[in-house]
């Protein structure tokens, strides 16, 4: 019995990975294109992970890792990493609103990356908005997993 309880969490978090889209590029448009030709070249500053304990309305743990990079422009990277600790905070808490809404969840069960990913550029964009030298191009979800804990 316990080891199909093993069994299917862990098919349980290949679906979650499996779901998790492949990131478009970053210049779709040509309009996109031509800006970061302007810009130069992105630098990707990785956040530090995001560990997010969730407890369902049915009482099941699960501890969601999250780890993120964003895409600014070059030689701005030590200006957001003294952002990070207010961005974490943001971030958690625009996170618990869509696990609480159920938004981050597909009907299927997996996580739904893309709305995940909207919503944290948002709240990127909002916090680091009276900067006008930084300008946010590119948020990137390098993991996204959950983990069962009993």
């Amino acid at each position: 019995m316990r080891f199909l309880r093993y069994m299917w969490i862990g098919v349980l978090f290949c679906g979650m990975a499996l779901a998790v889209p492949p990131q478009q590029a970053a210049a779709a448009t040509p309009e996109k294109a031509e800006a970061e030709k302007k810009d130069g070249e992105l630098e990707y500053v990785d956040m530090s992970p995001i560990l997010l304990p969730v407890i369902s309305r049915e009482g099941k743990t699960q501890n969601i890792s999250i780890l993120i990079s964003i895409g600014i422009d070059q030689g701005q990277g030590p200006f957001l990493e003294g952002y990070q600790p207010r961005l974490a905070n943001a971030y958690i808490q625009a996170l618990y609103s869509m696990f609480d809404n159920g938004e981050a969840i597909r009907p299927s069960g997996a996580f739904d990356a893309e709305k995940v990913q909207t919503r944290l550029l948002a709240v990127t964009e909002k916090m680091l908005h009276d900067h006008e030298h930084l300008k946010v191009h590119d948020l990137l979800l390098k993991v996204l997993q959950a983990r069962a804990s009993y």
